[in-house]
C-alpha cells in the first residue's frame, strides 16, 4: 500500500522510455527531460515506445535526508480490450 500525498501532481513523459532503465535512469529522465525534482512528491508516468507498458515513479523528501519512494510492482503491461 502506498501513502500518496495530496494534492498530487501527475507528469507524463511523452518521450518513449526504455523500460530496462533502473530507478537512477528514471530519476535522470525526470531531472533532464521533464526538468523537475524527482523527490518533489509528484507522480511521474513513463511509457514504452509501443505504449503497452507503464512505469510509475513517486518520490519525496522527508526531513533533511533523501528518501526515494518507488512504487513496487508499478511496471504494468497494458492490454487492448476486444469489442
Amino acid at each position: 500500500m502506498l501513502s500518496v500525498p495530496f494534492p498530487l501532481r501527475v507528469f507524463l513523459c511523452t518521450q518513449a522510455t526504455d523500460m530496462r532503465k533502473s530507478f537512477d535512469g528514471l530519476e535522470a529522465l525526470v531531472r533532464h527531460v521533464l526538468q523537475h525534482d524527482p523527490l518533489s512528491g509528484d507522480l511521474f508516468v513513463f511509457l514504452n515506445r509501443r505504449r503497452d507498458r507503464v512505469t510509475l515513479r513517486l518520490g519525496r523528501r522527508r526531513g533533511g535526508r533523501r528518501e526515494g519512494l518507488f512504487a513496487c510492482g508499478a511496471c504494468r503491461r497494458l492490454r487492448r480490450t476486444r469489442t
